[in-house]
């Protein structure tokens, strides 16, 4: 299942919480860099897909001691802007005035944390660590000495075994004069979580570098360096 972008749904229930004193909200010329960025892309999916691949950060990959991926996919404004873009391209249409403006621009900074663990052990180092509800799940950003709290979050959690369509277990039984021949199909546990948190970004930080921290449950911290100025699209695509 992909639910990456569930963070959209989430730009229309917190526009709230936006302030004019945030840096994120759209000038003009940022407006015109997003709609000829999403205009390159043939389609929405495209862009999510593609577009967004310097706005992702990987803090581990499954091949981690725990076993388990972690990915920051930062989103703002300008995504919303340049992805309703890259729909109305699809369509060929042309993205009016009146359709930017029902746009749920917020002027709020979006984290998209992305975990997945698969096989048993990797799922209950997921389930410990994490929370079976990402309650212990938590974001911070770090900007110079100054630690920045999230104003909101959603949590999202995807959980099962996936059974492949390629190798079967084939097992041979004989039972007296009796012979069976049984199939099944292999299959792995896996375990996929999704938080969003929320952040108000200070106008004087918006073109500076910061350190996300994810805290698990235990207290321990996953740190990656982020860089806000490409983030918030300061910096010309």
């Amino acid at each position: 299942m992909n639910r990456s972008f569930a963070l959209l749904a989430l730009c229309f229930i917190l526009p709230v919480l936006a302030s004019p004193q945030t840096q994120t909200s759209l000038n003009p010329a940022q407006l015109q860099a997003a709609l000829n960025y999403g205009n390159q892309f043939r389609s929405r999916a495209q862009y999510l897909d593609t577009g967004m691949k310097a706005q992702k950060y990987q803090i581990s990959s499954a091949w981690a001691v725990d076993g388990i991926s972690k990915y920051l996919l930062f989103f703002t404004d300008y995504d919303i802007v340049a992805a309703a873009a890259a729909a109305a391209h699809q369509q060929m249409r042309e993205l009016s005035v009146a359709d930017i403006q029902k746009l749920p621009l917020s002027g709020l900074v979006f984290v998209n944390v992305q975990l997945h663990a698969r096989g048993t052990f990797p799922v209950e180092r997921l389930q410990g660590r994490f929370g079976s509800t990402s309650d212990k799940l938590h974001l911070v950003l770090q900007i110079g000495d100054k630690v920045l709290q999230p104003v909101g979050r959603s949590d999202m959690r995807d959980s099962g075994v996936v059974s492949p369509t390629g190798p079967i277990i084939v097992r041979s039984w004989t039972i007296g004069n009796t012979s069976m021949i049984t199939t099944d199909q292999l299959g792995y546990s896996q375990e996929r979580v999704e938080v969003e948190f929320v952040f108000r970004l200070p106008a004087d930080f918006a073109d500076r570098k910061a350190k996300a921290i994810l805290i698990d449950g235990q207290g321990k911290q996953y740190k990656v360096d982020v860089d806000l100025a490409a983030i918030l699209h300061s910096t010309t695509k």
